[in-house]
C-alpha cells in the first residue's frame, strides 16, 4: 500500500479547502477559528494518508508537536511531526523506507514538514538533554497510531522531567536569544 493512489486527489482537495479557509478568514478575520480549522484540515489529510500508507499503526505513533501540536497552524508554518517508534520497529529498515515515502508525499502537497523519527529510547534521551526538544514534547498530541505508546512515552517523559532544571534551561535559552539580538525585544534595523 502507498498513498500514491490518492496523491493527486488529496493534494487538490487539500489545497482547495486550504484556499477556502483563507477566503473565510479574509471575510471574518477570526484568527482562532482559522488556526483551528487549518489544523483540523491537516489532521484529517494526514490521517487519511496514514490509513492508506500501509504503515503499522501498532508499532508507531505520529504526533503533532510545537504550534501544530497546539492546533495553531498558521498558513505557511512548518508542520512539525514526531514519529515515535517502539524499540523493535525502530530496527526495521523497510519501515524507515515507508516513512520516507510518506514524508515525501507531504512535501508533494507543498507542505513544509519537519519530521523527526525516533525510537522510544531516543525520544526520552533527547528530551532529557535538549530543552528545545523537551519544549516541543510539552506541546504535543496524537494524530495517528498507537495511543498506548504515546501515553507511556508522555508518562515517562514527565516522570523524568526535572522542573527546576527545565525552568533554568528555558531562562538560559531566553537570555541567549536576547543576547543574540542585543537585549532588544524589537529591533527597527536588521542586524
Amino acid at each position: 500500500h502507498s498513498p500514491s493512489g490518492c496523491r493527486r486527489f488529496s493534494g487538490c482537495f487539500f489545497q482547495t479547502v486550504r484556499s477556502t479557509l483563507a477566503d473565510d478568514f479574509k471575510e471574518t478575520g477570526d484568527t482562532e477559528a482559522y488556526l483551528s480549522a487549518h489544523s483540523a484540515l491537516l489532521d484529517s489529510t494526514l490521517r487519511r494518508a496514514l490509513e492508506l500508507s500501509g504503515l503499522p499503526d501498532e508499532s508507531l505513533v505520529v504526533v503533532a508537536v510545537g504550534g501544530y501540536g497546539r492546533a495553531e497552524l498558521y498558513p505557511f508554518s512548518d508542520i512539525d511531526l514526531l514519529i515515535l517508534l517502539d524499540n523493535d520497529a525502530a530496527k526495521e529498515a523497510s519501515l524507515r523506507d515507508q516513512l520516507e515515502s510518506f514524508v515525501t508525499w507531504l512535501w508533494e502537497l507543498k507542505l513544509t514538514v519537519g519530521a523527526s523519527v525516533r525510537s522510544y529510547e531516543e525520544y526520552l534521551t533527547e528530551a532529557a538533554n535538549d530543552v528545545s526538544v523537551a519544549t516541543t514534547y510539552l506541546e504535543s498530541r496524537v494524530i495517528w497510531g498507537n495511543q498506548t505508546l504515546y501515553a507511556q512515552a508522555r508518562e515517562d517523559f514527565f516522570a523524568a522531567l526535572d522542573a527546576r532544571r527545565f525552568f533554568r534551561d528555558k531562562m538560559l535559552e531566553l537570555a541567549r536569544r536576547h543576547q543574540k539580538f542585543e537585549d532588544t525585544p524589537i529591533r527597527s534595523n536588521p542586524i
